[in-house]
């Protein structure tokens, strides 16, 4: 049986930044320092690689919960970007790896994906295999990302995907890391705004911005008529930087055939309701804080 495998697709934009013409001709009158354009500062190339790896076993169960699952397959793999060397600060390398592997914290990604592979052969029953036969039964984990630059930040979006033998359906989430890309550090939701006050601001924007209107309409009731929703420090900021998106994986606020939910916060309507840090209001610009929320 052929399953569907929640995946991203994969998306970089890199940017470059040339400065103006300085040169001087016989009719300036103003001194060459003074007339001279400053080249702008080259944005620095956020670079990364791919690792993947694969394991699939075949499993004999000799007390199955029903016929067809007395022989099934299962297939673990992984497809994820990885940082080149001084991308990153070994600090936010870690976080990141937290987030593709429960591993002992290490910037060394050869050494995490030989653990994985060791945790994998050691905790999965049966015979290790080539490759599953999906014309039978199986199971299987998955985990793929991308990572995408837009100026000075780098968006790492990173899908999961799980199933087990006989259940009604899979399991999917999502998780992003943001990074900062002159300085390697990973962007966290409280370096930007007052998380003790997001929850309020993701229920105004659900119940009063129409870009959000079809998550109101997949709300749990319990959420409907909230003053505050729960808390979630999993966002991305969108391409343009006019927005952070909060991200609700499935069941935690709308059923699960709603799929994940990216609640959109606009800057300029987001800074009507929260106090932005000095750091968000340089990282967003000010373009992003002048527009009308009419």
């Amino acid at each position: 049986m052929k399953r569907l495998i929640f995946t991203l697709s994969l998306a970089a934009a890199l940017f470059t930044a040339c400065g103006g013409d300085n040169s001087k001709t016989e009719n300036d009158s103003q001194p060459a320092a003074t007339d001279s354009v400053a080249q702008a500062t080259p944005i620095k190339e956020f670079k990364t690689f791919t690792v993947s790896d694969k394991l699939c076993f075949i499993v004999h169960d000799e007390e199955p919960f029903a016929p067809e699952f007395a022989t099934y397959y299962v297939r673990k793999r992984f497809a994820v970007e990885w940082p080149e060397e001084g991308m990153m600060t070994d600090k936010a390398m870690k976080e990141l790896l937290s987030n593709y592997f429960n591993v002992d914290p290490t910037t060394d990604i050869k050494k995490a994906v030989a653990e994985w592979r060791d945790n994998v052969i050691h905790n999965t029953p049966g015979e290790k295999v080539k490759e599953i036969d999906e014309d039978m039964p199986y199971e299987y984990s998955e985990m793929h990302s991308d990572c995408r630059q837009d100026s000075n930040i780098a968006t790492f979006s990173i899908s999961y995907g799980d199933y087990n033998i006989g259940a009604i359906h899979g399991m999917y989430a999502e998780r992003y890391l943001t990074v900062d890309v002159e300085t390697g550090e990973v962007i966290h939701l409280s370096d930007l705004l007052d998380v003790k006050r997001i929850g309020y601001a993701v229920a105004r924007a659900i119940q009063d911005l129409d870009v959000n209107s079809e998550i109101f309409d997949c709300l749990f009731d319990e959420y409907k008529e909230v003053n505050e929703m729960p808390l979630s420090e999993t966002f991305f900021i969108d391409s343009t930087h006019s927005s952070i998106n909060i991200i609700y994986d499935p069941y935690e606020i709308t059923p699960y055939c709603c799929g994940v939910q990216r609640v959109c916060l606009p800057i300029f309507w987001l800074s009507k309701h929260l106090k932005l840090t000095p750091y968000a209001k340089q990282l967003f610009g000010p373009e992003n804080f002048l527009k009308d929320d009419k």
